[in-house]
């Protein structure tokens, strides 16, 4: 498990807990807190990214381009960006969100 520590680029973090990545029995990625462990569900990592306007933008395979407000951006202390969306047991959904290595 990889920890993660909160980043607020003008918003309020989700949480003040350090994220912890996890792999599901399927090896899909996911990072969460102890209490809420599928808070960034089907995690893929982003080829980069770019801020702008309390908005991170990420750039994945194939050309595709996904948008997340910086409320849902955290650290990445393993220097990788992430890009999460997915869905949660039972069926209901989860809500975007992405990982962005440490700035400095």
């Amino acid at each position: 498990m990889v920890p993660a520590m909160v980043l607020c680029l003008g918003g309020i973090p989700a949480s003040a807990e350090a994220l912890r990545q996890s792999r599901d029995t399927e090896g899909n990625v996911h990072f969460g807190t102890s209490r809420n462990p599928n808070l960034c569900c089907m995690c893929m990592p982003a080829l980069r990214f770019e801020s702008e306007r309390g908005r991170t933008r990420f750039f994945l395979p194939y050309g595709l381009e996904r948008t997340v407000g910086n409320d849902r951006v955290f650290s990445s202390q393993d220097g990788k960006a992430w890009y999460c969306e997915g869905v949660r047991e039972m069926g209901r959904s989860s809500h975007k969100c992405g990982l962005i290595p440490a700035l400095l």
